[in-house]
């Protein structure tokens, strides 16, 4: 159509409307169009929305003068402007009107400046009129309130979020004594803590978190909050920026995060902890009185929850009465109290190179229920007597009080079972002795397997500015440690032939055998030792859990229990309390379904807790070996490519087994130094290269 000059033109540009004055054709489709604004613009014919009167002006000026008078008279409109009263107006109508019948409506005029004003109204707000070609229709009650709802959820989160970045932006500019104030002030903000969440979030899960474009969007509005760019990229900016806010650690155990797994229990825990703890105990009816029994504990020197005691008395006829006495917490705590509850939830105790995470409190794992020297405690006893053949000849299992007499550590029974020391605690534990190594050859006559790999302790100290690792290797040809090992194996095969003949519901443990032979020709071709040993333990199936009694291949037994250690794991406190109700003769706390709903719980929170303590030792490592300058010695245990450019690499000194880089073909079992090429504990790298 033609468009005289001088037409006064509402046209759209760029998703905004404006105001124009036709001043001449470009051809068939496109204006030249004087603006508002003083310029000039070239719209096509299709663009133009509103079409109005004419008026004379023979300069763009001029034109942007007429027209700024036009939208202040559009303003004055739109000041009276009542959309909900409209809509109520229009919807009582029921049929759809223009913008110049509504604008009647409002102002009892069509001209103009009022259609532009009703239709710059209905633009900017479409939740109560819909458009309908050139016409708007009321939309309906329920629709108008879902996006009202939806519109001032939109705005709350919009707020919150701007609040967020505020508050942020605060925290960083603040000293850090006052950041810590302040970090607490907000934290008592539902919506602060909510967006927290998110960013520790992503810190921990990367792009693995459903909402990581949320987060990033998020952190991209902090740093145009606070002004600057933040540190790395990706998971590592929001984990440097938790930091920098002195929320998180520069050491900060994420893996106990993406666990759930809190470091210290709530308020209400320990206080219930505290007061059982002041409570004395009395040995309840029918628990037999072992407290004038010599008994002793053996464990590492910093180990405070102390779980099992052994007894050991020579016979007459040559044979043993072996006593394992182990600490029933069972006995103060009732299933379903808050205590027990807590103690299900975490599953186990959890001991980290920065300290250990029990789980039960303190004032009960290390002090009420612990066997501490000299102290009255409860326990289930399990009394095997052997004779001089080392058979079994009577197995008790009961509910006692004991008294240990002598808290002993590994080094000290080492010294003693290798004959340093003489006397009455010395002969017990060399009888102790004969008995587990019998015990251990009964089972390898049974197929058990032995693979004795090196093992490390890992320790850190936090006390100074920078953390101190301590890598200290087991010994492991201590025959402490395989004393008590054999005696809790012990303990735990005789719980488990109680439990499967007399039908008491309890979780096993069983380990399938390997599909293969473990050491077929290609296993013995292999250089004996770490290699060897590497290569058996890659055949093995991993344990597992049942409610039904299962051969363990590992341990060569037909069926096995834990029950050794019910102060640290809770399926091990759950196989104690049934064995109790039943040799009372009470109903079991739990049925058949009972320990089959606790199977997939229980032994999941046991999962999750060894796959911390490993992966949080594994940071203490990396962090240990990129301080580590001089070359390690490591043994090649593994050839990775054919080009024997690639192996795995057992470092001795801290007992690790990761892969390497290597300059020259080395055979399998070689000893070679290695140097550390890069290290990040915080992204997981550890790359090594021969030296």
């Amino acid at each position: 159509m033609e468009m005289e000059t001088g037409t006064i033109v509402e046209f759209s540009a760029g998703g905004t409307y404006r105001l124009g004055m036709v001043a001449g054709e470009l051809g068939k489709k496109k204006l030249i169009v004087w603006t508002e604004h003083g310029d000039e613009m070239r719209p096509e014919r299709g663009d133009i929305t509103l079409v109005m009167g004419k008026k004379r002006a023979d300069n763009p000026a001029a034109v942007a003068e007429a027209l700024r008078e036009l939208r202040a008279q559009i303003a004055v409109y739109g000041e009276e402007i009542d959309l909900e009263v409209l809509w109520e107006i229009v919807g009582e109508m029921g049929e759809p009107l223009t913008a110049a019948q509504i604008a009647e409506l409002m102002f009892t005029t069509s001209e103009y400046a009022a259609v532009l004003a009703i239709l710059g109204a209905l633009r900017a707000d479409s939740v109560y009129f819909k458009s309908k070609r050139d016409s708007f229709e009321a939309r309906p009650r329920a629709q108008v309130e879902t996006q009202l709802a939806q519109r001032a959820a939109e705005g709350k989160k919009a707020r919150e979020r701007n609040d967020f970045s505020e508050a942020v932006a605060a925290l960083l500019a603040a000293e850090a004594e006052q950041r810590k104030v302040l970090a607490l002030e907000h934290g008592q903000n539902d919506a602060f803590r909510n967006y927290l969440i998110l960013i520790k979030d992503y810190a921990v899960y990367g792009d693995e978190l459903e909402r990581h474009k949320l987060a990033e969007e998020l952190l991209d509005e902090l740093e145009a909050s606070v002004g600057r760019k933040f540190r790395s990229r990706g998971q590592q900016r929001a984990f440097d920026l938790l930091v920098d806010l002195g929320i998180w650690g520069e050491h900060e155990n994420l893996w106990l995060y993406r666990f759930g797994i809190s470091p210290q229990a709530s308020k209400a825990v320990l206080e219930a902890a505290q007061a059982l703890a002041a409570e004395p105990w009395v040995p309840e009816p029918g628990r037999r009185d072992l407290s004038a029994l010599y008994c002793v504990t053996i464990d590492d020197a910093e180990t405070r929850d102390i779980d099992d005691a052994l007894s050991c008395e020579p016979l007459i006829d040559g044979g043993w009465k072996v006593g394992i006495h182990i600490a029933d917490p069972g006995a103060r705590v009732a299933v379903g109290s808050l205590l027990d509850e807590e103690a299900r939830s975490r599953g186990t105790s959890i001991y980290l190179p920065t300290g250990p995470i029990p789980m039960f409190p303190n004032a009960l794992s290390e002090a009420a229920m612990s066997l501490v020297a000299g102290e009255l405690r409860p326990a289930l006893s399990i009394v095997v007597t052997f004779d001089a053949n080392f058979e079994i000849v009577e197995r008790e299992i009961f509910s006692s009080t004991v008294c240990v007499d002598q808290r002993l550590t590994y080094d000290e029974v080492d010294r003693m079972l290798a004959g340093e020391e003489r006397g009455r605690v010395a002969n017990l534990l060399q009888n102790l002795n004969y008995v587990g190594e019998e015990c251990m050859s009964q089972r390898d006559q049974n197929g058990a397997l032995s693979i004795n790999l090196p093992e490390v302790k890992v320790r850190v100290d936090m006390s100074e500015e920078q953390p101190r690792v301590n890598c200290a290797l087991l010994d492991q040809e201590s025959s402490a440690r395989l004393l008590v090992s054999e005696m809790m194996i012990l303990c735990n095969h005789v719980l488990a032939d109680f439990c499967d003949k007399n039908n008491i519901p309890t979780l096993y443990r069983c380990q399938d055998s390997p599909d293969s032979e473990l050491l077929d020709e290609e296993t013995l071709a292999l250089p004996e030792g770490l290699v060897r040993e590497f290569a058996m333990l890659r055949k093995m199936k991993r344990g597992d859990v049942t409610t039904q009694p299962s051969p363990h291949f590992g341990l060569g037994l037909s069926k096995y229990v834990q029950a050794s250690s019910p102060i640290r794991r809770y399926g091990d406190l759950v196989c104690q309390r049934q064995i109790k109700a039943f040799l009372a003769g009470e109903a079991l706390p739990y049925d058949a379904e009972g320990i089959l709903g606790l199977l997939a719980g229980v032994d999941g929170s046991a999962r999750e807790g060894s796959r911390a303590e490993r992966e949080t030792n594994r940071y203490w490592l990396i962090y240990h070996l990129a301080m580590h300058k001089e070359p390690l010695e490591a043994v090649v245990v593994e050839l990775k490519d054919a080009q024997g450019t690639r192996a795995s690499v057992f470092v001795n000194q801290c007992a690790y087994k990761t892969n390497c880089s290597l300059k020259r073909q080395v055979p399998l079992g070689a000893t070679i130094e290695v140097v550390v090429d890069r290290a990040d504990p915080r992204k997981d790298i550890l790359i090594l290269r021969e030296a």
